[in-house]
């Protein structure tokens, strides 16, 4: 039954001087019936829940069920525990239903950015477009890169046969491979550096004169170069600034060796007309470029830039085919890809519902926003924050309005281009698409926060809280954990590095040495390139590493984790009776004064009075119930009453009349209940008495052995 309804029903119930435990729809009874049971019995419910689903019996600090027909206990199923969980015995019912509602409109949003969760075709368009210029992967010298933008670069983006040699109609002149509809011209750019970006040893001034470094924005070099355009003093290639090309925000790119390289340089744009001698003149472009020795040595990357749209699908692409020539010599080509919607540039282009489901995902995130900073200003800085899951929503929070605000600086950026764009100008896309990216890119991250506070909302689930309490429970002893096996990590990284770094690529730098050796510790291994370049120090490191990490530290990590879960376990499964009733029905550990049992205090009295107004008598004219108290645990009077209490953060709520109460009025649900803890009061007396009857006797005894006893 719903929690207002039962909590209407009480009332009534309350006003004709009924009890309600009768006819609830769940009470809490002695296991054989009786009104005073034992404490050793297990407390148990009925449940009108559904058909055929018996009842429930606490037991061991767990919610079992006990088939009606058989009698016997079987544990709580995952399934039950889920629906009870959520629909039945959930303290923030209306909480973790929204935050269930905010989950699925993130997941639509960030599946929508891809491009859909069941059809790969994102990854088809990427997959072939590497296809069509996989020639690109092969280079291995600049002469083999003008050979292929003369051949293979020309014929994907110009195409002008079909697979049999027919000439293809002038319609077809602007489709990259004939399938995807190119966007503006073909933009070809490099980047080059100073002569003097290094420094040249004494003695050797008279057989060095250059000395071109890497790249960097300090030795960038941006003077114009060049054969004179005829008639005139100036050279023909300058530098244009990416704010000229078009890009305002974002407009880098990173190679393969981490280099930044910015959105400008030498630029040059390919026709990209729709008739058929486009090919001819972008041909005749390229051989002029190469005739006037447009790459030297001052070059340090080259750039074929266009841009491409799947009409069917409505995403575009931006290819950037990188060649990175370092200063150690040799060439290294990269193709970047670049995917997006048309909506995520113009927001015209967004469909009803994406725009929909964003903005109401931007709302719920103001809205818990506007929560928490309200709860930390009740609760002060240091009480809000010694709260792990207060820096979750933070670090979750944060991670949201980047991800917004990455959302939007693409908007701004492609705001001065025009779609689409003219055949004979680059459109610079890439700016954009790099925004697009970080977004998805700080969306993808975030989903792991937004997924795990489902943990938080529903902990009072067993099975639940059992993964945070052990990370709890393990979190001290990983610290510590981790950093030995980072003391042992990083000394063999470092000898990894200074044996293999010279000779193998995946030891070629310190980051790939820790990306290597934590595959090692994974099981993935290369024993024979190892031996293959080291035939004396191969064989120790891979011994020594995998018996310390395999052998030792990942056994290690794994006993301190079942060591954790054996903690959680063991206190779940150990909670005593008294504290079990304490933490199930919100009974509110208080410290007793002298005066607090006093028949003469104020709180006693209250008690009293209360007693007289609220409480229904038993059966046929039973005496009216007593305050009760069991150790170090009160209970009010009121507890005949019927109404059920469940504390939130700011004090006592009742569910029946929805008046805040004060920590001494906390109600349970039977006088069961209070019978058994106040047996359990009178047999923990009777103990006490016996210890201190023995003691005595103890004393006795050695006082008449040893007649200079002094106690």
């Amino acid at each position: 039954m719903p929690r207002g309804r039962r909590g209407r029903r009480h009332r009534r119930q309350e006003g004709r001087g009924e009890s309600p435990g009768g006819d609830s729809d769940d009470h809490v009874h002695s296991h054989d019936g009786d009104s005073s049971p034992s404490h050793s019995s297990p407390v148990h419910r009925h449940s009108s829940r559904g058909i055929g689903l018996g009842h429930e019996e606490y037991h061991d600090g767990h919610l079992d069920s006990i088939d009606d027909e058989g009698g016997g206990r079987k544990k709580k199923g995952i399934w039950r525990q889920i629906v009870d969980g959520v629909f039945y015995d959930n303290p923030k019912l209306w909480e973790s239903t929204s935050y269930l509602v905010f989950v699925a409109i993130f997941c639509m949003v960030s599946i929508s950015a891809q491009g859909g969760a069941a059809d790969p075709v994102a990854f088809q368009l990427t997959t072939n477009i590497r296809e069509i210029f996989k020639g690109f992967e092969e280079i291995g010298s600049l002469g083999e890169w003008w050979d292929f933008v003369e051949g293979d670069l020309l014929r994907g983006v110009y195409p002008s046969t079909w697979y049999n040699d027919e000439p293809i109609s002038l319609r077809d002149r602007r489709t990259v491979n004939l399938e995807y509809l190119l966007l503006g011209a073909v933009g070809i750019r490099q980047l080059r550096v100073t002569n003097s970006s290094c420094a040249i040893l004494p003695g050797l001034e008279e057989q060095v004169f250059d000395c071109y470094g890497e790249f960097s924005s300090e030795t960038e070099f941006t003077e114009p170069f060049g054969p004179l355009i005829p008639g005139t003093d100036i050279h023909e290639y300058r530098y244009v600034t990416a704010r000229e090309r078009g890009c305002t925000l974002g407009c880098g790119t990173t190679g393969s060796f981490g280099v930044s390289y910015p959105g400008g340089g030498y630029s040059l744009s390919l026709p990209s007309k729709d008739d058929l001698s486009t090919a001819d003149v972008s041909r005749v472009t390229i051989q002029q470029l190469k005739s006037n020795l447009w790459i030297d040595r001052s070059t340090r990357a080259v750039m074929v830039e266009f841009n491409v749209y799947n009409v069917p699908n409505d995403l575009a692409a931006t290819v950037n085919l990188i060649l990175e020539m370092p200063a150690a010599g040799g060439v290294v080509p990269t193709t970047d890809i670049l995917l997006m919607r048309i909506g995520h540039l113009y927001p015209e282009h967004i469909s009803v519902t994406i725009l929909a489901t964003e903005g109401v995902m931007l709302l719920m995130v103001l809205v818990y926003t506007g929560i928490e900073l309200s709860s930390w200003r009740k609760l002060g800085t240091v009480p809000y924050f010694q709260d792990l899951w207060h820096w979750f929503d933070w670090i979750n929070f944060v991670l949201f309005f980047a991800a917004f605000g990455l959302r939007y600086a693409a908007f701004i950026n492609a705001s001065s281009i025009i779609f689409p764009p003219a055949e004979d100008e680059f459109a610079f896309y890439a700016g954009a698409g790099n925004f697009v990216e970080l977004w998805k890119n700080v969306m993808g991250m975030n989903s792991f926060f937004t997924w795990f506070k489902i943990f938080k909302y529903f902990s009072h689930i067993p099975f639940m809280s059992r993964l945070v309490n052990v990370m709890g429970a393990a979190a001290e002893d990983c610290v510590a954990f981790m950093i030995c096996f980072f003391v042992v990590f990083f000394g063999f990284v470092i000898a990894f590095f200074l044996s293999y770094g010279t000779q193998v690529e995946n030891y070629s730098t310190i980051s790939r040495c820790c990306y290597t050796l934590y595959l090692l510790t994974l099981g993935d291994f290369d024993f024979p390139e190892l031996l293959k370049f080291n035939k004396l120090l191969g064989p120790i490191y891979f011994i020594m590493f995998s018996l310390l990490s395999l052998v030792l530290l990942l056994n290690m990590f794994v006993a301190i984790v079942m060591e954790g879960y054996d903690v959680v376990k063991e206190s779940e499964e150990k909670v005593s009776i008294v504290e079990f009733i304490r933490k199930s029905f919100g009974i509110k550990q208080v410290n007793d004064s002298d005066g607090a049992d006093d028949a003469g205090g104020e709180h006693h009295k209250d008690d009293h009075h209360r007693n007289k107004q609220h409480t229904p008598r038993q059966g046929t004219g039973g005496a009216h119930a007593k305050p009760a108290s069991v150790g170090r645990h009160r209970v009010a009077p009121t507890a005949l009453a019927g109404a059920t209490t469940v504390a939130n953060n700011q004090g006592w709520m009742s569910e029946g009349t929805g008046a805040e109460m004060k920590p001494s009025e906390i109600v349970v649900d039977n006088r069961e209940l209070i019978s058994a803890m106040l047996e359990m009061r009178a047999e923990m007396k009777n103990e006490i008495m016996k210890l201190s009857n023995r003691v005595k006797n103890l004393t006795d005894t050695r006082r008449e052995k040893a007649p200079g006893f002094i106690e």
